[in-house]
């Protein structure tokens, strides 16, 4: 029976409610093509609003503009088609006259067709400034900083004053997926539902895929048949983003059962997931008007919001609780055993994991405070344990733990176990048990048909309330909970070692060595904030329009980056000249351009390295602009030996063609000027020939040396000459990138580049069902996602023949395997330039 009942519910997840193939008749559809603008698909009812006398005449193949002598909506749809959410959200374009009559109009793409919704809209028509009024009006009901219940509630309450509806819900999800009423207003006379729970397969999970995507769901009369789409392509129409699709017969008969005649649900989201629904129900048929719908849409969002906002407010409020427990235990005395440790602090432990008591085993010792299991028991759930992380609900129906005897659990229910170390170091925290009850409306298992299709749900004919009884469970454990052990395990890791080791002059010493790294971490980081803050104004400062910021800060920024990569990534200490020279001019060498470089081996200390490098690149960017890598006769030299001690390092270019004096001195001037004179007590000379610029560095005695450096190769990350771009010859890129700022920084450039569609993944799993769905031509991946190397993507890609660039924060010298050595790799930031010529080159060596 319970396989049959899988079976159900797999055949009612399966249904295909997005493409019921028809709509509500409370409004038309017409759906029509992208590029001729063709009718593919109608309803019938949908000629009333056209200028087709006959409704026999078909409107089939004809051209929407044909079809409307209203040019104001012709123009109103081309408009909205240009807006860059019309894929995914039904825009409503507003009021217009047809046929003398006020009609409500709302547009979206679907697939390759353009979905036109058509709708009476009669009496009076609210104005936007009255919706937006009315809206804040709402929101100033709402109650604050008080949790989610209050908020929830008095949103029912202005809700079902504004929609009029019998019932107005605010039904929240639950961690196994069920839902509950959290807040309900009724009107007098009904039955309330407030407090009921409905089962996860009331509301199956393409159904709330589609709440996500089409936050809005209407349907106005459940005993009204359904208008079938004519259409002459094999192809069904989408309509998820429909308010008038038609609704799946099973929930039909579901609301039916209800007594139900007219429903409307608005979606509640919280951090991008589907943490409710405002659900309506009135008995008799009822439909708001597309104004009074577009008012409870923008307030359901803007509550969402508010919701979110007092979720993380509550969760915040825990997280600075688990933070001052984990100050206290990183702040015990060295020489404070744990076991008085855990005495001092297990009140403050079990607060913030919400248990009642806590258990720590060590080396065969167990030490427990607050409501615990007994000696034997926490022995037996010890030693089963093999997870780093396990949370048990219900001792009692684990089948490890029926030997225990129910008597030893002294009434706990579950537990949350978190391995210390290697040597299974043990923290376990106790939730009681509760006895409780669960009020579901109606038996929670449905009635199973079966037919030609399998065993299919029916829905339950009874609502009436029904009581299920809980015994020996704990309260569940979330997802805050595994976050906040999480943390407490850290500090209690560097409690033991702490008090293993407090003897020992090694834990001393790399504690001592510890601080200096953090310290000089520290400095640094603030040292380079401080720096690239420095960048942006003067930059800023020194620039006449904004592609010339963008453009400058991107470069400088760069330059910056890849010198300090140069130095971070490698450990090393000292920077050899040649290759920073190198790196900036590698665009330049081997091409038709005279650069010389010439020198004995030498090195920089790699503090006074990044500034140099950053001089070097505000001299190549002179120079390719108006100096000797401007033009193909140009020559620059580049030159340095020891003089009087000091290293002196020559930069001269020579032009074919005099040029004019500069009119003003911009940040790199005054950069490249004091440069070495303000980091490192040397000297710089700059001069302005009429055939060329002649600049000389003298860098201090202790800050180079004569020694050979080995290469660290790095890839080019500058001046690919944007004057030769052109639009990327690409159908559909994936960018994999696990953190969503430069996943959505990487999706504008690709679009900036008329890449016709950009798809996203946040995980490796997700990227690899995209790729082999067949529609990728290109793909660039993150090389560390999640924690987790990219490189089982990186191989499936190449059996799926796609070809794909890495990008990478951690330096060219990120350890690959052999078989992917030679895919090109990116530094982030990414360069725009040098990512467009790295993918023409790419997309030429596979053709």
């Amino acid at each position: 029976m319970k396989s049959d009942f899988k079976a159900a519910l797999d055949n009612c997840e399966r249904e295909p409610v997005h493409i019921p193939g028809s709509i509500q008749p409370f409004a038309a559809l017409i759906a029509f093509d992208t590029e001729n603008f063709l009718v593919f698909h109608f309803t019938p009812n949908a000629i009333t609003f056209t200028n087709v006398i006959a409704p026999e005449q078909s409107i089939l193949n004809r051209e929407i503009s044909d079809l409307f002598s209203n040019r104001e909506l012709i123009h109103a749809v081309r408009g909205a088609l240009g807006l860059p959410t019309i894929q995914s959200h039904r825009e409503r374009l507003g009021i217009f006259q047809l046929n003398d009559r006020p009609v409500d109009a709302a547009v979206h793409i679907s697939g390759s067709q353009i979905v036109l919704e058509l709708e009476d809209a009669p009496g009076s028509i609210e104005r936007s400034g009255t919706s937006i009024s009315r809206v804040r009006t709402m929101l100033g009901a709402l109650t604050r900083d008080q949790g989610y219940e209050p908020l929830l509630e008095t949103a029912v309450k202005v809700l079902r004053h504004l929609t009029g509806f019998d019932r107005v819900m605010g039904y929240r999800f639950l961690n196994d997926g069920s839902g509950e009423v959290s807040a309900e207003e009724v009107a007098p006379g009904l039955k309330p539902f407030l407090g009921l729970r409905y089962p996860a397969h009331d509301i199956p999970p393409q159904v709330r895929r589609i709440a996500l995507s089409s936050p809005v769901r209407v349907i106005h009369d459940t005993e009204q048949a359904p208008l079938e789409l004519i259409s002459n392509s094999e192809t069904p129409l989408d309509l998820t983003l429909c308010h008038n699709r038609a609704v799946s017969p099973i929930h039909v008969e579901y609301l039916r059962n209800m007594g139900i005649r007219s429903t409307m649900n608005f979606s509640i989201i919280v951090h991008g997931e589907l943490w409710g629904l405002f659900a309506f129900h009135h008995h008799f048929p009822r439909l708001l008007s597309p104004d009074y719908r577009a008012i409870a849409e923008l307030f359901s969002q803007l509550f969402s919001m508010q919701l979110q906002q007092e979720l993380d407010t509550q969760a915040l409020s825990r997280r600075r609780a688990a933070d001052a427990v984990t100050t206290q235990l990183r702040h015990v005395p060295v020489v404070q055993s744990v076991k008085l440790t855990l005495d001092l602090l297990s009140c403050d432990l079990m607060d913030v994991v919400k248990a009642q008591g806590i258990a720590f085993k060590h080396q065969n010792e167990i030490y427990t405070s607050g409501n615990c299991p007994e000696r034997n028991a926490i022995d037996a759930i010890s030693q089963s344990v093999s997870e780093e992380l396990l949370a048990i609900e219900s001792i009692q129906s684990v089948t490890e733990y029926s030997t225990i005897d129910s008597r030893d659990l002294n009434a706990c229910g579950g537990f949350l176990s978190i391995l210390l170390d290697q040597n299974f170091s043990q923290l376990i925290f106790f939730r009681n048990e509760i006895n409780h009850e669960i009020r579901w409306g109606g038996m929670p298992e449905k009635n199973i048909e079966y037919g030609p299709n399998g065993p299919r749900l029916h829905p339950r004919s009874s609502f009436d309330e029904y009581i299920e009884k809980i015994a020996g469970h704990c309260e569940p454990w979330t997802q805050e909970d595994f976050s906040t052990i999480t943390e407490l395990r850290a500090a209690m890791l560097e409690l033991l070692y702490r008090n293993i080791r407090h003897s020992s002059r090694e834990w001393n010493r790399q504690k001592q060595h510890q601080d200096v790294l953090i310290a000089e971490l520290n400095h640094r980081v603030k040292n380079i904030l401080a720096l690239v803050l420095s960048i942006v104004r003067q930059t800023r400062d020194q620039c006449e329009s904004l592609e010339e910021y963008v453009a400058s800060l991107e470069e400088r920024i760069t330059a910056l980056l890849t010198a300090h990569d140069l130095v971070g990534g490698s450990s090393a200490q000292w920077i050899s000249v040649k290759q920073l020279f190198e790196i900036e001019l590698s665009a330049y060498l081997n091409v038709e351009r005279s650069v010389i470089l010439e020198g004995p081996e030498a090195a920089l200390r790699s503090d006074v390295a990044p500034i140099m490098a950053l001089a070097i690149h505000e001299l190549t960017s002179n120079a390719v602009k108006h100096g000797a890598l401007a033009a193909s006769d140009g020559v620059l030299e580049i030159s340095w030996r020891t003089e009087k001690g000091r290293l002196k390092v020559h930069w001269k270019e020579t032009i074919p063609n005099p040029i004019p004096p500069l009119k003003r001195h911009g940040f790199g001037l005054t950069l490249i000027n004091r440069v070495l004179s303000h980091e490192d007590n040397g000297e710089t000379s700059v001069q302005f020939h009429e055939r060329g610029l002649e600049v000389n560095f003298w860098v201090p005695r202790e800050s180079y040396e004569l020694r050979t450096i080995a290469d660290i190769p790095e890839p080019a990350q500058l001046h690919v000459d944007k004057a030769h771009f052109t639009d990327l010859n690409i159908d559909t890129v994936l960018v994999v990138e696990d953190n969503l700022i430069i996943s959505l920084e990487m999706e504008r450039i690709f679009t900036d580049m008329n890449c016709k569609t950009v798809r996203s993944a946040a995980s490796i799993e997700e990227a690899i069902n995209i790729a082999e769905m067949g529609e990728i031509n290109l793909a660039i991946i993150d090389v560390n996602m999640n924690g987790t190397p990219s490189f089982s993507l990186a191989d499936r890609l190449i059996e799926l023949q796609i070809p794909f660039v890495f990008m990478t924060g951690y330096g060219n010298r990120f350890p690959l395997p052999e078989n992917l050595n030679s895919v090109p790799r990116l530094l982030k930031p990414v360069n725009v330039p040098l990512l467009h010529h790295t993918i023409n080159e790419l997309m030429n060596s596979q053709s």
